[in-house]
């Protein structure tokens, strides 16, 4: 099997060094706190369990991606990039930022003419990139590599928390990750 696109999410850990702070915590509703308090009506593998778990934090959903170059004309490091903002405020945003069902019709979708230029530091060292940060919602970059374009598209509200920085993992082949201060 080939994959074309690996998307890595991440758990937010505000603070890293005391993952029982509260500070950790995402914003959730009354009722999505009370069924993730509630027993499960059969256990569940422990796997599910420690999953559940997690979902009590805030989810950087699909944040990295790493695309191999497509052999078709129509793909290009901007389309790329663009496609993945587009793809995080759909999912993440649906709320404030789609109408109709599903998939539904984004509102303000960003397109390549949002794209700046912009330094983006792959594997420590700073290479020309671009940057879309332009939305009121998410804030993104992209670096064009030999044979593969790296993506980060990150909610405004984490941003704080965030050092933007791709990092070649050696286990796993072609990903990168957001490195996390």
């Amino acid at each position: 099997m080939t994959f074309d696109t690996v998307a890595i999410s991440y758990t937010l850990w505000r603070n890293p060094h005391d993952r029982n702070d509260g500070a950790n915590l995402a914003d959730l509703s009354d009722s999505v706190r009370a069924s993730l308090d509630a027993d499960p009506v059969r256990p569940p593998p422990a796997w599910m369990m420690e999953q559940r778990e997690l979902m009590r934090y805030p989810t950087l959903w699909e944040a990295v991606m790493t695309t191999r170059a497509s052999r078709d004309d129509w793909q290009t490091p901007e389309t790329t990039l663009v496609e993945h903002v587009n793809n995080i405020l759909t999912n993440s945003f649906r709320e404030l930022r789609v109408t109709g069902g599903i998939p539904g019709e984004l509102d303000s979708p960003v397109t390549e003419r949002h794209i700046e230029a912009a330094a983006v530091r792959v594997d420590g060292v700073d290479v020309p990139g671009m940057c879309i940060n332009t939305d009121p919602h998410v804030y993104a970059v992209g670096a064009a590599l030999k044979d593969r374009t790296l993506t980060a598209v990150i909610a405004r509200e984490h941003l704080s928390h965030i050092s933007l920085a791709f990092e070649t993992r050696t286990r796993g082949g072609l990903t990168a990750q957001a490195e996390h201060s």
